[in-house]
């Protein structure tokens, strides 16, 4: 875990080839992803936005490398490089497309199309096609079922566009998966390509 819930962050993060989770937390303890971070963007946005506290659970889902910086010294420099501070503030207008995105997605879209999704958006932050998550990861991430992602990697798999294995799932075929996946992964692809054109 990178940061404990409502404590202050003493680092922001610059995944390279790793996928971060941030995790809102029920009450009864339950977890859903609200947004997945990889080498778009950083771990700490709180802390560019002048707070410094998550208020969402930061977890690791596919380990990778990273560069942290500590906050303090990441707050410094931003208000010192405008290049900095404008990629940044790029970068939190799309976390906050993501989050408002993936709570629509998480209402509106099916199990299977969710996971397309989570494997795409993974595989673009990872730059592989190979990802080690498992069924039961997976459900945590989406807040349904295990059985449910089951079914719905059966599926993708039966048709051949993806190979999966306990604890491991390759996408064999990207075009059909983006097919399979719902507006969300597109529409965030889209948005991060043009605010860092």
């Amino acid at each position: 875990m990178l940061g404990v819930l409502d404590e202050p962050l003493r680092y922001v993060y610059f995944p390279r080839d790793a996928v971060i989770a941030l995790l809102a937390v029920m009450d009864d303890g339950t977890t859903v992803e609200s947004a997945t971070i990889g080498n778009e963007g950083m771990v700490g946005v709180e802390v560019f936005l002048g707070d410094g506290v998550p208020r969402a659970e930061i977890t690791v889902e596919v380990p990778g490398r990273a560069a942290r910086m500590k906050a303090a010294v990441f707050v410094d420099t931003v208000q010192r490089k405008f290049q900095l501070r404008t990629m940044v503030q790029r970068y939190t207008l799309a976390l906050i497309n993501q989050l408002a995105r993936t709570a629509a997605c998480n209402n509106l879209h099916s199990v299977s199309g969710r996971c397309a999704r989570w494997l795409l958006m993974s595989g673009d932050r990872t730059g592989c096609d190979s990802l080690p998550i498992t069924h039961d990861a997976l459900a945590q991430l989406l807040g349904v079922r295990r059985a449910s992602v089951t079914e719905a990697l059966g599926t993708l798999q039966r048709h051949r566009i993806i190979g999966h294995q306990r604890g491991h799932i390759r996408i064999l075929d990207r075009e059909q998966l983006e097919k399979s996946a719902c507006e969300h992964y597109r529409l965030c692809r889209d948005l991060y390509d043009r605010l860092y054109a």
